[in-house]
């Protein structure tokens, strides 16, 4: 595992971290700004030694523009950290499965992380922990003014900053939350209701990992599409109002949920199989993993926990959702597993966490 990131393994991201606004239903809110350099070919029709050049570039002008910044080479990493970095959403997937030269430097507690040469030449990424897009901003907007001292960004008077995908230009900003969305899962039809909704108002909702990622752990990514026109500000009230009207309606169908003695009953009877296989260090694949501590950690949010014998907090079993994927997972065993092996180890793993108390 490379040195720089062996320190990742030992903490959570700070958009992880408890007391952030509804963090209960909206773990984190991202922004991303898309940026390119004026007068270059877009990454894709980039020579390759220019890319090469331009990644160059980019580190030594950058690298003491963040704190405490750690920078990887992609190129020069195994699968194994590849796939740590796609689950701390420091990297995107497209970006760590190109063969094509790249960067991506970010700063030690996660809260800012900037992808050089993924669709665009800069890709800048913001986080905070709950509903909080103010704290993003406050963190990415001055960011994306320190790249943009060293390099002039191409725009256009009429259309904006110009990007590689046409749905980008304008404002080149895209705003998302992630959101564990239990409740909205276990009622029938409601997640087609919130796609439905959100398709009329100009979101989308995705995978945790974005465009082409699955659902995990009944958390979804949900983002505004619209970059052309609407404003910085105006882009950010609306998603905010929008993920407002997603809090409401998963907490809603959490007290229906909790009222109910058939539904509580359920619940109980569900996580109670869960916590048996977990005694047992049944082997699991990472999706199964996550779908169960999601519904743990939902039965902890339900006031559950003590007649469960749950001794992991809310906030614990969310950081475990991280922990349990295989890129973590093979980090903290010190090598790379095939899939039968991760299956044993992760099984285990939730054994440990789970079981013994705290």
């Amino acid at each position: 595992m490379d040195a720089a990131l062996k320190p990742l393994l030992d903490k959570a991201a700070s958009w992880l971290m408890p007391g952030g606004p509804d963090s209960d239903v909206i773990l984190a809110s991202r922004i991303r700004w898309a940026r390119n350099v004026s007068g270059m070919n877009f990454p894709a029709s980039m020579p390759r030694e220019d890319a090469e050049q331009f990644c160059f570039d980019a580190h030594s002008k950058l690298e003491n523009t963040f704190v405490d910044p750690i920078i990887i080479d992609p190129a020069t990493i195994d699968v194994g950290d590849k796939l740590l970095l796609m689950e701390r959403s420091i990297a995107s997937p497209k970006m760590l499965s190109s063969k094509y030269p790249n960067l991506v430097i970010f700063e030690s507690d996660e809260s800012i992380s900037l992808m050089v040469n993924e669709e665009d030449h800069f890709r800048l990424q913001a986080y905070a922990a709950g509903l909080n897009f103010s704290v993003a901003n406050n963190l990415g907007q001055p960011a994306v003014g320190r790249v943009g001292h060293f390099f002039r960004f191409a725009e256009s008077s009429r259309l904006g900053f110009l990007t590689a995908c046409p749905s980008n230009v304008g404002s080149g900003l895209r705003a998302s939350v992630l959101a564990h969305l239990p409740a909205l899962h276990f009622k029938k039809d409601a997640m087609s209701k919130l796609a439905n909704a959100a398709r009329r108002s100009g979101f989308t909702v995705r995978g945790v990992h974005g465009e082409g990622s699955a659902a995990l752990g009944h958390m979804v990514q949900i983002s505004y599409q619209v970059t052309l026109g609407p404003s910085h500000d105006n882009q950010l009230d609306k998603i905010k109002k929008f993920a407002q009207g997603v809090v409401d309606f998963e907490r809603g169908l959490r007290r229906a949920f909790i009222s109910s003695p058939k539904a509580r009953m359920e619940l109980t009877r569900n996580a109670k199989k869960i916590l048996a296989d977990v005694a047992a260090s049944k082997p699991i694949s990472a999706p199964l993993a996550l779908k169960r501590l999601s519904v743990l950690r939902f039965a902890v949010m339900c006031e559950l926990g003590d007649e469960l014998n749950i001794y992991s907090s809310a906030h614990n079993l969310l950081t475990y959702f991280v922990y349990v994927q295989s890129g973590h997972l093979q980090g903290r065993v010190g090598r790379l597993m095939n899939k039968k092996d991760r299956g044993r180890a992760r099984g285990e793993m939730l054994k440990r966490i789970l079981l013994l108390p705290t």
